[in-house]
């Protein structure tokens, strides 16, 4: 199965919070799944701790994209084009 993580379930994943859900670890250690997360992930990160940075985790993006690849997740990165029809 193909599954793309919302950004919530991989920043709970990375800090290892108590909010990660038992079903989506399942999920993510299925190894049969193929498990992508977005570029906007990335984005999304950044503008939330820009407004919100006593709320949002201090997490360097850096560290959330090592992450990320450590875990072999696949980047689905965003292009525009993609959702563009003539």
């Amino acid at each position: 199965m193909r599954v793309l993580l919302d950004t919530h379930i991989l920043l709970w994943a990375i800090t290892e919070d108590k909010k990660f859900p038992a079903k989506a670890d399942e999920i993510i250690n299925n190894l049969a799944n193929e498990i992508y997360y977005s570029s906007i992930s990335i984005w999304e990160v950044a503008i939330k701790r820009l407004k919100h940075p006593d709320k949002v985790t201090n997490l360097p993006l850096q560290e959330f994209v090592s992450f990320c690849d450590d875990a072999d997740f696949r980047e689905l990165p965003f292009d525009e084009r993609t959702y563009i029809r003539p």
